[in-house]
């Protein structure tokens, strides 16, 4: 059985709690992600932004963009260790309703798994073109290229 580390975003971008709400959602724009982990100076997990806290949580109500992203943040997420099987992450994904689980160990970040991850892990090799296409789709066609190339040589 297939487990985390093999389908997982090794190392991803992470912020300080303290960095301020538009470098989060620059970070998301940039790198084509919808989430990014934030760790303390020693690469302790502190929680994760989405892009949905920053619009519920900060423009909502009305934050200024420069405001600390710990203040709109998701504090202790849900996440998995390297050596979770991909069945049981899926399993935690689906029953707390979230598309992207941070990957520790010993509590540092370490990686990010995504639903997308996970389809193209499971994809045979001749169909990682079609879950690129599907993903894509369903992103309303607005994955990013590197992000495409990463699916297809996944």
């Amino acid at each position: 059985m297939k487990t985390v580390a093999e389908a997982m975003t090794p190392l991803p971008e992470a912020l300080d709690p303290d960095a301020g709400i538009r470098r989060a959602a620059q970070m998301m724009r940039d790198g084509d992600y919808g989430v990014v982990p934030l760790v303390d100076d020693q690469g302790v997990l502190v929680g994760v932004v989405t892009d949905r806290d920053i619009v519920v949580r900060a423009v909502a109500e009305g934050r200024d963009a420069d405001t600390p992203v710990r203040h709109c943040m998701t504090d202790d997420p849900d996440t998995v260790a390297q050596d979770t099987p991909l069945e049981q992450a899926m399993t935690v994904m689906t029953a707390r309703q979230v598309r992207r689980l941070p990957v520790v160990e010993n509590g540092r970040l370490v990686g990010m798994l995504s639903l997308a991850d996970i389809a193209v892990s499971a994809a045979p090799p001749d169909a990682k073109a079609q879950v690129v296409e599907s993903v894509s789709a369903g992103a309303g066609g607005d994955l990013s290229e590197s992000t495409q190339t990463r699916l297809r040589n996944a």
